[in-house]
């Protein structure tokens, strides 16, 4: 009997592609909401590609980034419960 964890293995082979969705929407939000490259949104769209591509290209980073996401995304949904509570 296959459990869910086994069925889902060939998902490890796509997280490099999440990684860098990630961090390119990541920083495209940061780029836009703060307006740190003023309104241009092609000039924004490359800077994020970049860097997105940087820490896809860079080992140690990616896994960092692969560690650190679930637990982070665990620490959100704690907080949201924690507040809903109050």
């Amino acid at each position: 009997m296959a459990s869910i964890l086994q069925d889902l293995g060939f998902l490890q082979f796509f997280l490099p592609v999440f990684t860098f969705l990630f961090i390119f929407v990541l920083v495209y939000a940061v780029l836009d909401k703060f307006k740190l490259m003023g309104e241009n949104k092609w000039l924004k769209l490359i800077a994020s590609f970049s860097v997105a591509l940087l820490f896809l290209f860079s080992g140690d980073t990616l896994d960092f980034i692969q560690v650190i996401t679930p637990w982070f995304v665990v620490l959100v949904v704690v907080a949201l419960f924690i507040l809903s509570l109050f």
